[in-house]
């Protein structure tokens, strides 16, 4: 377990007599190797005082780390302000320390007589992961003249904080001790620069947008299959995510019931766990918050959706206000999930000051070695970590120098790396290193411009450029780029993938991340595992691998006419797969199962279809059987026809027919006479194999042998338009129109406008002085010419069958039309996204 130290400033006198024998004798300290039945807590020094105030020896009292206190500007102050190190909580507290001071006078006092004042660091010591071995190494730190801020016995690290120039060879030559080193580069003070998870997830060239907060936004959910895989699975709220970040927003609508608040703390105070909500909610970055969101953001109707929305969220903040993490930050993080007993961390940052630790430099090994550590004693509790490449566009494989670390005092210049030079977390085995992925405007997948790669370090990839999330700024929704919006794609996946396998071991989900993945083809030479790793992440495979056959769409929720994507698992690989509605009829299109068994492509159902319930069939021509149930919304309203008017008196010869749709939709405008419209409604039906879509736009024949003719015509940015009509003999008519939107999405028929045709009128000659015989001619379409048919006035259905069977035709291949250009478009998508 984790021993907070907090509090151990005048304990370390008492605790120095009791524990002289382990100081005397090293060796029988070490022997002791094995801790199965010991009693941590009765191994360590007694645990006396709640303040964070040190011994009183040379070493300065710990103040609060400045660079990592805590505000009260935060969203959330009601569990009271962070605690900062130096100030005792109670009077008592203060008279224990004092009182054991006097008892027993530090062990110390001769080092520290003879230290030089330096500056504030905290550094990193390693030593063998035992309670005997770790308790020695804390009373070296104090014989050195330092203060000890955290202890791990699990594996054998003590962090500490010191102002004597010679603490840190002191400390080396203490027996016992692995190694030790610094864990920055500039005292503990106000940081000058911006730290790794700002360098992380804002890529050169790219800024943060704050855009409307609408699901349909998320075209990151929708490559990787989130929305059906969340029709299917949501994830268990057994399941804990940690969000080792910037914090997260405890108020905003979309996360305030995704987190668990008792397994939340701050690190960022010397990486002393710190449980008070101020401690862990964001107070300078929205960084976690995106993050946040994009894992697990709520199914509520608010916003987005994450990923994982029946999982929950733990903040860790590892992350302080300056925009470091250090590595006593990481620390705390890795080993609070493991001690809090996690399912998945999120990793979206670097550990800095150094992009890349070297293990061969004497000052970086010891951190880099402790938070390798922390990270593998994570996995052994059932811990499977997750982190982001980076965004410098590097190849992690092939490493040559860099020319920016430290990035917390002054940069060294072509820095060289080797291949002990590690990207922390992300590069220590067992880590899931995950690459970005963009969308192109053809729905192609290809490298994100600023993602790291790597041949044999990517594991996969995911969506991380114009990430649509929550961000702290009015509780609101924006967009960010970077691998650290990659990364949690891929954690809330493996919630998903640990909410259908439980007892599935961090090794056993990383295999099935990388099995499940989709195969990337990118673009141009960016091509290969080592810009993708084993591929895009799967969201859809994570909830139905070992299933039988499923299909599933997004939310379980269509709209009558608009395309939408299917997919499916589990099927015979190879078979084709019909889809058939509720009444048996095929569904345009067939799917054809992939070599995994899984489909993926578009449906549309008939704009006419009425809202509510329905079942698809899904029936392979190699046995594979599924069903898929749906709430079917109603359909797009068909256009508003201006002209003519119901009830209104044409003339013969040419009919024209105006009226307004969408902008830039396709409107298709049916004449016929009045009987073919006796049964419209049962006349229209879905699909039709052969259905045709021609814009003609100009004036079209009426086809007097069938009764009808129809013309389609693309309207304008007005979305108004115009359909004539030759050779329209006497007669009673109507007419409809349908739309077809840019996205491929069929409205239903406007409801018949039903009118007369008639001949001009002719007049009896009048006799005009001056000028003869005048032959009077009155123009139709005044409504004030009667007209010679029984049928007149009234318009009304007949009862009579209709004029000709075509007339079933041509509504088949009107209504048709749009479902056929809806599939044939969202096919191309499907295809390209797979494709890349």
């Amino acid at each position: 377990m984790i021993r907070s130290t907090r509090g151990r400033g005048a304990r370390y006198a008492t605790a120095l007599a009791l524990a002289s024998a382990l100081v005397l004798a090293p060796t029988a300290a070490f022997a002791a190797d094995g801790d199965e039945g010991l009693d941590v807590e009765s191994a360590a020094p007694a645990e006396t005082a709640t303040t964070d105030a040190p011994a009183p020896t040379s070493a300065p009292v710990v103040p609060a780390e400045t660079d990592a206190a805590e505000t009260t500007d935060g969203p959330e102050t009601t569990d009271g302000p962070a605690e900062t190190d130096g100030a005792a909580t109670t009077d008592e507290a203060a008279t224990t320390d004092e009182a054991a001071v006097t008892e027993a006078p530090s062990a110390s006092d001769d080092v520290d007589a003879a230290a030089a004042p330096g500056p504030l660091m905290n550094y990193a010591v390693n030593t063998a992961a035992t309670v005997a071995a770790t308790t020695s190494a804390e009373l070296a730190v104090v014989q050195a003249g330092g203060v000890v801020l955290q202890s791990y016995p699990e594996i054998g690290v003590v962090t500490a904080q010191a102002s004597d120039t010679e603490f840190l060879a002191a400390v080396r030559a203490s027996v016992g001790i692995d190694s030790a080193g610094p864990t920055r580069t500039a005292e503990v003070t106000d940081a000058p620069a911006a730290g790794g998870t700002l360098a992380i997830h804002t890529p050169l060239g790219e800024q943060a947008v704050t855009v409307d907060p609408r699901e349909g936004e998320q075209w990151d959910m929708d490559v990787i299959g989130a929305p059906e895989a969340r029709a299917i699975d949501p994830g268990s709220a057994e399941v804990v995510v940690g969000v080792l970040d910037s914090g997260i927003d405890a108020d905003h609508p979309d996360l305030a019931t995704q987190i668990d608040a008792s397994k939340s703390v701050g690190c960022t105070v010397n990486g002393v766990p710190d449980q008070t909500q101020a401690a862990w909610v964001p107070t300078t970055s929205d960084h976690g918050t995106h993050v946040a969101g994009t894992i697990g953001a709520a199914e509520n109707g608010v916003g987005i959706v994450g990923i994982a929305p029946g999982a929950k969220m733990a903040s860790v903040k590892v992350v302080n206000d300056d925009g470091f993490i250090y590595p006593e930050y990481a620390l705390c993080g890795f080993m609070w999930a493991a001690e809090q007993g996690m399912d998945v961390t999120n990793n979206s940052y670097y550990v800095d000051p150094y992009q890349f630790w070297c293990g061969t430099d004497a000052d970086q090994a010891p951190a880099l070695e402790a938070v390798r550590r922390a990270v593998e004693y994570s996995e052994t509790q059932g811990v499977l970590n997750i982190a982001a490449a980076g965004n410098s566009n590097y190849d992690l494989a092939n490493k040559t120098t860099e020319s920016t670390s430290p990035n917390d005092s002054t940069p060294i210049v072509d820095r060289p790396l080797d291949d002990e030079c590690l990207d922390i977390p992300t590069e220590v085995d067992g880590v899931v290193t995950v690459a970005s992925v963009q969308q192109n405007t053809d729905g192609s997948i290809s490298k994100s411009s600023f993602s790291n790669y790597g041949e044999g370090v990517i594991d996969i990839a995911a969506p991380g450029t114009d990430i649509l999330s929550t961000v702290v700024a009015d509780n609101g929704y924006g967009v960010k780029s970077g691998t650290s919006m990659a990364s949690p794609h891929v954690a809330g996946v493996a919630a998903l993938l640990a909410s259908v396998h439980p007892d599935a071991s961090p090794a056993e989900l990383q295999a099935l991340l990388e099995q499940q993945a989709t195969p990337v083809a990118g673009a141009g030479g960016l091509t290969g595992s080592r810009y993708f790793g084993a591929g895009l992440v799967n969201a859809f495979a994570a909830v139905t691998e070992d299933l039988a056959p499923v299909a599933a769409v997004a939310d379980g929720t269509v709209q009558a006419g608009r395309p939408f994507l299917i997919r499916g698992a589990n099927f015979v690989p190879g078979e084709t797969v019909t889809v058939t509605d509720a009444d048996g009829q095929p569904l345009e299109g067939e799917f054809v199962a992939d070599a995994q068994g899984r489909l993926v492509g578009p449906a549309v159902l008939s704009p006419f279809l009425p809202a509510g319930a329905t079942t698809l069939a899904l029936t392979g021509d190699a046995g594979s059987r599924a069903t898929l149930d749906l709430l079917v919304e109603e359909a797009v309203a068909g256009p508003a026809i201006t002209a003519p008017v119901t009830g209104s008196t044409v003339e013969a010869g040419t009919v024209t027919v105006t009226g307004t749709a969408q902008s830039n939709a396709l409107v298709t405008v049916v004449l016929a006479t009045a009987d073919q419209f006796e049964g419209f409604e049962q006349l229209v039906t879905p699909t039709s194999p052969s259905a045709r879509l021609d814009v003609a736009g100009e004036p079209v024949a009426f086809d007097t042998d069938l009764g009808f003719s129809a013309s389609t015509i693309q309207t304008d940015a007005t979305g108004a338009f115009t359909a004539s009509f030759t050779g329209v003999p006497a007669g009673d008519y109507g007419t409809t129109a349908l739309q077809v939107l840019a996205d491929g999405t069929s409205s239903t028929f406007t409801d018949p406008v039903l009118f007369s045709v008639a001949a001009a009128a002719v007049v009896p000659p009048v006799t005009v002085p001056g000028a003869g015989v005048v032959p009077v001619t009155t123009p139709a379409g005044t409504g004030v010419v009667p007209v010679a048919s029984t049928r007149a006035g009234a318009l009304a259905y007949t009862g009579s069958e209709p004029g000709a069977p075509l007339s079933a035709a041509l509504l088949l291949l009107v209504a048709g039309a749009g479902a056929l250009v809806a599939a044939r478009r969202l096919r191309r998508r499907a295809d390209a996204r797979i494709e890349g």
